[in-house]
């Protein structure tokens, strides 16, 4: 198996412009997407979001403004690796079986056919 691509940390950075509902639980109001400043993000809404931001700045709607949020996260992707017979596979856990019936390890290296696999250990 040649690896095609290595297993990568993304991070993506995501903020929002937060109102609360007045009187109602946590949670229950209004998220609008800004950068790190504050900065509205007015391409990535629709004309209906926008709407609702500006009732929300001018007092139509009863909320309480939160400030800007962190939403930001981080996760992995996994490891692709070409197989002998030309599928890309994602390399996500200890095995990985490629449509052409081989198994391969997380690190991409080959593994016996499951034949030869010892049966699975049962403490009864």
């Amino acid at each position: 198996m040649h690896i095609v691509r290595k297993r990568q940390t993304v991070h993506v950075e995501r903020f929002a412009f937060d109102f609360q509902w007045k009187n109602e639980p946590a949670g229950c109001g209004f998220s609008f997407p800004c950068d790190r400043q504050g900065n509205i993000l007015w391409d990535e809404m629709p004309q209906a979001a926008r709407d609702n931001f500006t009732a929300c700045q001018c007092g139509t709607f009863a909320v309480t403004f939160q400030g800007v949020q962190d939403y930001s996260y981080t996760y992995q992707e996994p490891a692709q690796g070409r197989c002998d017979c030309g599928s890309i596979i994602d390399l996500l856990d200890f095995t990985n079986t490629c449509p052409c019936g081989r198994e391969y390890n997380s690190c991409g290296q080959p593994l016996a056919p499951r034949s030869q696999w010892e049966e699975p250990w049962d403490e009864e």
